[in-house]
């Protein structure tokens, strides 16, 4: 019996390194995800415990920005970082309905486990590897990180004069 996993549709082998960078991508987060079962966080949340500090530096949209996400995901993700006494909302001094975030005592606790567990995860995936084959995955990724925020930034530009337009 043939093994269903490895056939791939004909139209597939054409866009090979993107189903290749969707699939390393998707494997990444899931072994990430399954580590972090310790620090009892759902997916991403370790990413915005890492975008905080104990002072309150970003507001939601700046957050948002600097993760690629939307404000809407960072709202609901701290809702349920607040509720575990992990993140508390700052309002603004001059603007109550402006808000920042910071991490509480706790907080910064499990920012320190995610990162041993991101370190955790780094070495159990290339710490067999030769300092240049590392350098070299890094380049790449490096690589793509700069060709991928620029295209991202380009298409969105048009997005955001379109909703601003729509919302005039």
């Amino acid at each position: 019996m043939d093994d269903i996993a490895n056939t791939a549709p004909p139209a597939a082998t054409d866009n090979k390194i993107v189903e290749e960078l969707l699939r390393v991508a998707k494997l990444t987060r899931a072994h990430v995800d399954i580590a972090l079962r310790v620090a009892d966080l759902h997916p991403g949340q370790d990413e915005l415990i890492c975008a905080l500090t104990p002072k309150p530096t970003m507001t939601v949209s700046e957050i948002a920005d600097f993760l690629h996400i939307r404000s809407s995901t960072v709202s609901k993700s701290t809702d349920r970082l607040v509720a575990k006494g992990l993140v508390e909302r700052v309002p603004f001094e001059s603007d109550y309905r402006k808000i920042r975030l910071i991490l509480t005592p706790a907080g910064v606790e499990i920012q320190a486990l995610v990162r041993g567990i991101w370190c955790g995860v780094e070495e159990n995936l290339f710490g067999d590897l030769s300092t240049s084959e590392k350098d070299e995955i890094r380049e790449g990724l490096e690589l793509l990180d700069s060709r991928l925020r620029e295209r991202v930034d380009r298409f969105r530009q048009p997005l955001q004069q379109l909703t601003s337009e729509n919302g005039s």
